[in-house]
């Protein structure tokens, strides 16, 4: 397996699904929305932290 091309491509996945899970989900405040917030606030947080901003950084 070619592990930095599999990397790459999720890279360039990753960014897409955010922003289609900010619009779909966290806008409208959706179960899905909320369960995803639950688990921030229940310690999920240094993971979707790391995650957000590398996304971010990706954009």
């Amino acid at each position: 397996m070619n592990y930095s091309e599999v990397a790459d491509l999720k890279m360039s996945v990753l960014p897409m699904l955010w922003e289609t899970f900010k619009t779909r989900q966290l806008a409208k405040q959706t179960d899905r929305a909320q369960s995803f917030n639950r688990y921030v606030d229940e310690g999920g947080m240094s993971f979707c932290t790391r995650q957000r901003l590398m996304l971010c950084m990706l954009s």
